[in-house]
């Protein structure tokens, strides 16, 4: 860890926990950049790419539960408060992010990059931006 302090606590906690006989849980967000937009399919099931990814995730034996973008936390939500708002003309930071020069952008990335299996051209991430 790159703070030393973090890094002891996290062993004391660590020791504390297995001194208990048991196990810890945790949550592992991650993200990925520079994807382009069109990979997986709208039109095949078992070419999504999100079901592909949550396919993969959920093989390994420690994982119990995937979410894309903001997924749990937006589940209840209606659609008007979850639908990320497309707008007109590229993001001129997008070359300098990482992105495709899209002719639009999004303010928000609550799908978290997938849209009907597909990835939109944002980042590829579990956690709401």
């Amino acid at each position: 860890m790159a703070d030393p302090r973090v890094e002891a606590e996290v062993k004391r906690w660590i020791d504390g926990v297995k001194e208990a006989g048991t196990t810890a849980g945790g949550v592992r967000r991650g993200h990925r950049h520079g994807g382009p937009p069109g990979l997986g399919s709208y039109v095949a099931w078992d070419r999504r790419l999100d079901g592909r990814l949550g396919q993969a995730l959920m093989c390994i034996p420690a994982i119990k539960g995937v979410e894309v973008g903001g997924g749990v936390g937006l589940a209840g939500l209606p659609g008007i408060d979850v639908h990320d708002e497309v707008f007109p003309g590229g993001n001129p930071a997008a070359l300098f992010l990482g992105k495709f020069l899209l002719p639009f952008h999004r303010d928000t990335n609550r799908a978290g990059g997938l849209e009907g299996g597909m990835t939109n051209g944002e980042p590829v991430s579990s956690g709401p931006r």
